[in-house]
């Protein structure tokens, strides 16, 4: 009996879930139902039927495109992985043009290097001069390849972006100032003088010498000082830049320290120093002078070489001092002359026929200085002039041309009758090295005069020609120990031995490496 109640209970439950069920169905179904309208549309429907129909659109007009890709998107490809896509976005917004400014500065700030040096180049190629701030602005990123990128758009701008430029070499920031002065530089356009005078004081050396040669475009007498000032610099480059800018302005006030700067360890830092000085010309005249009096070589060469960069207007003062007592100021004299040329040519030719032998001379090796000018007049005198003593230096000033054409001259005064011309001739054409003379130099070491023997013999080391060995190890043999000393010297030169004075060893080691020459 229980059981029977238990099984009537579930029965009811069971179609109670049912009923509940399908309502809930019929709800959901009804819900889904489309709502029948209650408006009349049919006034609606005959308002319709009275608009006209649009017309169509008339052949060939066609309606433009959106670009595919918007400026900001393109800004984005910038620091695209691949370099390809890149490019492909920096050459549309350069197409674009001014309405890419503004995105391209601000991303000038973005964090990705990539961005930065992009928007840099593309804005350079534009050339708006809303950029010109922003670049200058970028002269102090932390990457090198974008402080380069932002010099190098400025440079791209030109002439808008002097003006900005000179406003940032006051600014604090020293990498800002020096990318100021390097994009001036390069644009090349004079700027602002004290400004760039201010930079000169920079502790970068290489900040002050691209101040100072952009300071030296504008020609501005206000640079004369600090010029002269960076003469002392440490740094050579800055030393020879302004030389070289004292030179162009023919500074007077410039001579002394020029002078002072020919001193210099630095062999570029001379040489500006010459060049200046010979375009400053006659007013460094006598100061040089005093100065060829100095026992030191090379800045006594130095001095000379400026001289000659003067030219004429030093010929008469050097004639003089040619003369001069002091024989490093002779000496000095005569280098100068010789870097002179041809204008120093006559009046050293007049000096040549005065009867004091050691004038001669002098004059003599001066005018072998001037080389091929002085050619000519000498081999003249070395073939016809009556007077030995002029013949004799003559000879000796040919050895210092440098010219073959001396050469056959010289040979033939190796038979003069006078022993000294024999020995300037055999000096000569051991100068000149020409293989034309080892014969008739060979013959010479014969001569009745030991002081040619010793000419010629010193010659043949000169020529290093090694047919001349054997005539040299019997040289060895002769009474004259100096004629001795000459040919070992000799010999060391031709063959890079040294076995003293005595022949025996000498044949030994010849008759070991002999081969023929």
């Amino acid at each position: 009996m229980a059981e029977q109640k238990k099984s009537g209970s579930a029965m009811i439950v069971m179609i109670i879930i049912i009923i509940v069920v399908i309502a809930i169905v019929l709800a959901v179904i009804k819900a889904r139902r489309p709502v029948e309208p209650t408006i009349d549309f049919s006034s609606i429907n005959k308002t319709r039927q009275m608009i006209p129909p649009a017309e169509p659109a008339p052949e060939g007009l066609k309606i433009p495109e959106e670009p595919k890709d918007s400026i900001g998107v393109l800004v984005q490809k910038l620091k695209d992985r691949s370099v390809a896509v890149q490019l492909i976005a920096a050459e549309k917004l350069e197409k674009i043009g001014g309405p890419a400014v503004p995105y391209l500065i601000k991303a000038l700030k973005d964090k990705n290097v990539a961005m930065r040096k992009n928007a840099a180049e593309i804005l350079g190629a534009i050339k708006d001069v809303r950029a010109v701030a922003p670049l200058i602005a970028l002269g102090d990123d932390r990457e090198l390849e974008v402080r380069m990128q932002a010099i190098n758009s400025l440079v791209e701008i030109g002439p808008a972006a002097v003006e900005p430029l000179v406003g940032a070499l006051k600014d604090k920031n020293t990498n800002i100032r020096v990318a100021a002065v390097q994009a001036l530089k390069r644009i090349g356009k004079p700027a602002a003088v004290e400004p760039l005078i201010a930079l000169l004081k920079d502790k970068d050396p290489a900040v002050r010498l691209d101040a100072f040669q952009l300071l030296a475009l504008s020609k501005d007498e206000r640079v004369v000082g600090p010029a002269l000032f960076l003469l002392k610099d440490e740094d050579s480059r800055l030393r020879q830049n302004s030389a070289y800018f004292l030179g162009e302005a023919k500074e007077r006030s410039a001579v002394l320290p020029l002078i002072v700067l020919l001193h210099d360890s630095n062999r570029n830092v001379q040489a500006s120093g010459i060049e200046a000085l010979g375009k400053i010309g006659e007013p460094a005249v006598k100061p040089l002078l005093e100065s060829l009096k100095s026992t030191d070589y090379l800045f006594r060469i130095n001095v000379a070489s400026a001289l000659g960069k003067i030219g004429e207007p030093a010929v008469k003062p050097l004639l003089v001092t040619l003369m001069d007592k002091d024989v490093y100021l002779q000496r000095g004299s005569a280098e100068a002359l010789g870097k002179i040329g041809e204008p120093a040519v006559a009046p050293l030719l007049i000096f040549m026929s005065r009867e004091n032998p050691d004038v001669r001379m002098v004059a003599a090796g001066a005018l072998g200085k001037t080389g091929a000018p002085a050619v000519e007049s000498l081999i003249a005198r070395l073939l016809n002039d009556s007077n030995a003593g002029i013949r004799s230096s003559a000879a000796a000033g040919l050895g210092g041309t440098n010219d073959a054409r001396a050469v056959q001259p010289l040979i033939s005064a190796l038979n003069d009758k006078d022993f000294n011309v024999q020995w300037a001739a055999a000096w000569s054409l051991g100068e000149l090295k020409d293989s034309r003379a080892v014969n008739p130099l060979i013959a010479k070491l014969s001569s009745l005069e030991p002081y040619v023997r010793s000419s010629a013999a010193e010659a043949l080391g000169k020529l290093k020609d090694r047919s001349a060995v054997e005539p040299l190890i019997a040289l060895l043999n002769d009474r004259n120990s100096v004629v001795q000393l000459y040919t070992v010297h000799a010999l060391t030169g031709i063959t890079g031995q040294n076995f003293g004075k005595e022949p025996v060893p000498w044949r030994d080691w010849w008759n070991k490496n002999n081969t023929g020459h």
